[in-house]
């Protein structure tokens, strides 16, 4: 295979499944991006095609000028998603404490931090904290 043919990405990004939120996927776009050797540019032309769903509509209602670099794109991007799925995770994160499921508890752990840092993004981790804790408390309570 010729290397010059290879490029390493992330999966697609979409707010409403992925398990990551949009600042780390970009850092696994990031860090794609070096593998490749990708410029600011690069970066710009490869990033909107692995957007889905509400990530490419809060990219395609950006302006010219709101896109024209890595950090501006990213921070417009965050900003606004960060608005949009607050209350879908805060939502999704009552959901998940009431139904633990039948995962792994590692799994269930990493699902409610998820949520929870999603519902709360302007807290601490140390504010998130409590939260995490008590939907643990539920779920453990509702299997009783």
């Amino acid at each position: 295979m010729d290397p010059s043919l290879y490029f390493a990405l992330p999966e697609s990004f979409d707010p409403l499944i992925s398990p990551l939120d949009f600042e780390q996927w970009v850092r696994k776009f990031k860090a794609c991006a070096t593998a490749n050797k990708w410029e600011d540019d690069d970066q710009l032309n490869h990033l909107p095609p692995l957007l889905r769903g509400d990530a490419w509509i809060v990219h395609d209602e950006l302006k010219r000028n709101e896109k024209d670099t890595m950090v501006s794109l990213v921070k417009k991007i965050s900003f606004k998603l960060n608005i949009a799925t607050r209350m879908q995770s805060s939502e999704q994160l009552y959901r998940r404490t009431l139904d633990s499921g039948s995962e792994s508890l590692l799994t269930y752990q990493n699902d409610i931090k998820r949520l929870a840092y999603r519902a709360y993004p302007d807290m601490t981790a140390d504010q998130v904290a409590p939260i995490i804790l008590t939907a643990f408390i539920r779920a453990s309570d509702s299997e009783g």
